[in-house]
């Protein structure tokens, strides 16, 4: 009899320890899905000028609006190229301005409608190869700067 009792004793003490094991991964499983959640909200939105907010919605839309100057990027350094893959659709509402290297990379964006700004940065749009279609209103300023059309290949 000492060896059945020795034997559901063993399993019980396997079964308590899977048990634990099974709690603790739960618990570690759910950490890192409100860690990874609260990094995504976190790179969903921010600054882009002194004046200057972004923000990507779920549907893909990034839109910039504020007023002034939009910073100067090297390429792969604006504020939302960890989630260009994301963006479909661009909006600037506002903005002076479209910095250099702004949207590098942003593949996926097919429509942009960039407002009133008056200067579009070199390179802005490089490697944005599913661009189709660029709303730009009038300058807000009757000297300003837009690229002609022998000068478009700089924002591209």
């Amino acid at each position: 009899m000492t060896n059945d009792s020795e034997r559901f004793l063993g399993s019980n003490r396997l079964h308590d320890a899977m048990a634990v094991l099974m709690i603790a991964v739960a618990v570690i499983a759910a950490m890192l899905a409100i860690t990874l959640s609260e990094e995504s909200d976190a790179a969903k939105s921010g600054t882009c000028g002194e004046d200057l907010a972004w923000e990507l919605d779920s549907k893909g839309q990034l839109t910039v609006s504020g007023t002034g100057d939009m910073n100067d990027y090297s390429k792969g350094k604006a504020p939302w190229y960890s989630v260009r893959g994301s963006i479909k659709t661009l909006i600037v509402d506002g903005a002076a301005s479209i910095g250099d290297n702004a949207f590098y990379g942003c593949s996926k964006i097919v429509g942009a409608d960039l407002g009133d700004v008056s200067s579009i940065g070199i390179k802005s749009f490089a490697r944005c190869s599913s661009l189709q279609n660029v709303d730009v209103g009038a300058p807000s300023h009757p000297s300003a700067h837009m690229p002609s059309s022998t000068a478009t290949s700089s924002i591209l």
